[in-house]
């Protein structure tokens, strides 16, 4: 663990990553990574409903960890068990994704006394989250805010100083992503095979992952020329338990999911084609993230786009927003 009484450039980091789907979590991740190749320590608080499945530990190693709540967990204590978590004081800098209140306005109080630098992460939001807790005002309260590659619903936001804009947060820099050829073998392709590839990555939720399902169903008995597959962190609820995707990005030829921050950012990193559905959330607005030929409603829709795919050739330069962000962290305590 980073012990500034050793080395004063070593800051131990909490990260605050609740939300029920893989956005918030891998997101955490991608920063951690980053954090840790500096010497960093950093622990994640989480409620993923896919923390339990992914190998986190490979990604973190022995100076990250993982604080899990179970996703159905109440109200009361998630917020229990996030407060204990903050009050215990062991650490330099606090680092809150998407939600600046906290996913049940726990936070609230909390990042208004604290004396520690404290980040805000800010993704894109549903204008009326915004405006009812007056998120313009209250997002002062935090001494950094970093918009990672996202539009910026708040008004006013861009002018104040401590506010910078990153490229977007990626679990993979462009040197890891690997080979074609190889990355088409790890999606169960055999080298004879020369089907084009589309990924239909499940989302954990029963109703979306129904929806995407019979998608897949109708594709694979309606397309001789696409090999489909099913892709998913947790085992035996798809064709391949994959994760990370992105860094078999460059064997697949068509991504077939939802508008997620995640999804869209590896998409055009990659420049790997996507076509997606936007899917209801809380507080994410999915539909903004896709351009209008990328959007699809039904399988039929997908069937007409299909044709005008082809397998170009893709650069494999891209700027990994961590690094930018993990040094503007880093400055509030140098």
């Amino acid at each position: 663990m980073a012990n500034k009484a050793n080395d004063k450039n070593l800051q131990y980091w909490k990260i605050y990553a609740l939300g029920g789907g893989l956005g918030h979590l891998q997101r955490s991740i991608a920063l951690s990574r980053r954090a840790i190749r500096k010497g960093h320590y950093v622990d994640i608080l989480c409620n993923s409903r896919f923390s339990k499945f992914i190998p986190w530990n490979n990604e973190l190693k022995k100076s990250g960890s993982l604080t899990i709540i179970d996703n159905q967990a109440s109200i009361e204590m998630t917020s229990s068990r996030v407060l204990k978590w903050i009050m215990d004081d062991n650490f330099d800098q606090l680092i809150v994704d998407t939600l600046p209140r906290g996913i049940t306005g726990e936070l609230v109080d909390i990042v208004k006394s604290i004396q520690k630098p404290k980040t805000f992460i800010h993704r894109d939001l549903k204008q009326k989250y915004v405006e009812k807790y007056n998120l313009n005002e209250f997002i002062k309260s935090y001494n950094l805010i970093i918009i990672p590659g996202e539009k910026n619903p708040i008004k006013g936001l861009n002018k104040l100083p401590f506010c910078h804009t990153t490229e977007p947060w990626l679990i993979r820099d462009h040197n890891e992503i690997i080979d074609k050829d190889l990355a088409r073998i790890k999606f169960g392709m055999s080298p004879s095979d020369k089907r084009y590839l589309a990924i239909i990555p499940l989302t954990g939720d029963s109703e979306e992952e129904k929806f995407f399902r019979n998608i897949h169903l109708h594709l694979v008995n309606s397309v001789k020329n696409w090999a489909f597959k099913l892709i998913s962190p947790v085992p035996d609820k798809s064709d391949l338990c994959i994760w990370p995707i992105m860094e078999l990005m460059n064997g697949v030829d068509l991504i077939i999911g939802a508008g997620g921050y995640n999804t869209v950012s590896e998409s055009r990193a990659t420049k790997t084609p996507l076509l997606g559905k936007p899917l209801d959330r809380i507080y994410d607005i999915q539909k903004g993230r896709l351009k209008n030929d990328q959007m699809f409603m039904n399988v039929e829709e997908i069937i007409k786009c299909l044709p005008k795919f082809e397998r170009n050739s893709r650069s494999d330069l891209y700027v990994n927003g961590t690094y930018k962000s993990v040094e503007l962290i880093e400055s509030l305590l140098i």
